[in-house]
C-alpha cells in the first residue's frame, strides 16, 4: 500500500495552497460581483467596454419609413496589469507540520489579493457627485438623496451602496424594520430569485443591496470624512487577463516551495454619473 510521506506530499503542495488561497480571495472580495466584469479575449492585452449613447423616440407618420437614428458608441479600454505576492515557504516548516501550516499561507495570500482587487475599484469610484459634504454624520436622508441622484441621472439598474463598518453602524441605526431587507434569508433582496447572499451583505434598506467593507477609507491628505459608495453596475468596470491564482514552485537551493499568487487585472470608472460618494465624519 502507497504511503504518502513528507517528501511525497510537497506534489500536493501547489493544489492545497492554491485552492485556499482562490477560496479566500473569493469569500472576501466584496466588489467584483457589484461592477461590470469582462474577461480580456485570448490573444488580446486590453478589453473596450462599451457605453451606449441614449436613443430618442419620435412621432412617425402612417406609410413613411422614418430615417434611421445613428446608434454610436464610445468605451472605457481596460488594459490588465499584474499585481501579485511572493512567499517562500521552508520545507522544514512544512515538514514539521504540514496540515496544520498551510492553510494560512494560501488564506493570506488570497485575502491579500482580494483586498488590492477592491483597492483598485474603490481608487476608481472618485465619482464627482458626493452627498452630506458638511462634514456630518451619515443620515438616511444621505443616503436617500444618492438615489435619488442615480435616477435622476438615468443611471442603469441594479444599484448597490459600500459602506465602511462604523458609517454602517451609524445608518443601520435609523432604519426601521418596513424599509430594512432581512440578511439572514440567503437571498440578497433586490438580485431576485437564485443569488447566494454575497460576501458582507447586511441588507437591502429600501431594495438598495447594502455591503460593508473595511477598504473603505478616510479621504485625503488630512482626512475628516469616508468616502462611502452608492453607484449602478454599470458605473465601474473591471478586466481580467488572469484572474486570481497560485503558482507554485520547487526551489531546490533554498530547501523551500515558492508561492506566486497574481492577478492581472484593471479597474476603471465608466460613468461618472452612475455614482456618488456619501461622506460621513469620522467621529
Amino acid at each position: 500500500m502507497a504511503v504518502s510521506t513528507t517528501t511525497t506530499f510537497n506534489d500536493l503542495v501547489g493544489s492545497i495552497v492554491s485552492a485556499n488561497a482562490q477560496s479566500a480571495a473569493y469569500a472576501n472580495r466584496v466588489f467584483r460581483q457589484l461592477v461590470r466584469g469582462e474577461a480580456v479575449p485570448p490573444g488580446f492585452n486590453n478589453i473596450t467596454i462599451p457605453r451606449f449613447q441614449a436613443l430618442t423616440a419620435a412621432s412617425l407618420s402612417e406609410g413613411v419609413a422614418p430615417s434611421s437614428s445613428t446608434w454610436s458608441s464610445d468605451g472605457v479600454v481596460l488594459t490588465p496589469v499584474e499585481y501579485g505576492v511572493y512567499v517562500q515557504i521552508s520545507k522544514s516548516a512544512l515538514h514539521g507540520d504540514p496540515f496544520s501550516d498551510l492553510a494560512p499561507y494560501g488564506d493570506q495570500i488570497g485575502r491579500a489579493i482580494a483586498q488590492k482587487e477592491d483597492d483598485l475599484i474603490i481608487a476608481a469610484a472618485d465619482f464627482t457627485e458626493a452627498k452630506n459634504v458638511n462634514g456630518d454624520a451619515l443620515t438616511v436622508t444621505d443616503f436617500l438623496d444618492g438615489v435619488a441622484f442615480l435616477e435622476a441621472s438615468n443611471a442603469p439598474g441594479p444599484y448597490f451602496a459600500v459602506f465602511h463598518p462604523y458609517s454602517w453602524s451609524k445608518l443601520r441605526k435609523q432604519f426601521d424594520a418596513d424599509t430594512y431587507g432581512p440578511v439572514g434569508v440567503q437571498n440578497v433582496s433586490g438580485f431576485g430569485a437564485g443569488f447566494p447572499n454575497m460576501n458582507s451583505y447586511v441588507g437591502s434598506p429600501y431594495g438598495i443591496p447594502c455591503f460593508i467593507s473595511s477598504r473603505i477609507a478616510a479621504n485625503g491628505a488630512t482626512p475628516t470624512a469616508r468616502d462611502n459608495l452608492l453607484f449602478s453596475r454599470e458605473a465601474l468596470g473591471c478586466a481580467w487577463v488572469k484572474d486570481i491564482g497560485v503558482d507554485v514552485d520547487d526551489n531546490v537551493v533554498a530547501r523551500a516551495i515558492d508561492l506566486m499568487g497574481w492577478m492581472s487585472v484593471h479597474c476603471d470608472k465608466l460613468v461618472d454619473t452612475y455614482g456618488v460618494r456619501l461622506l460621513d465624519t469620522l467621529t
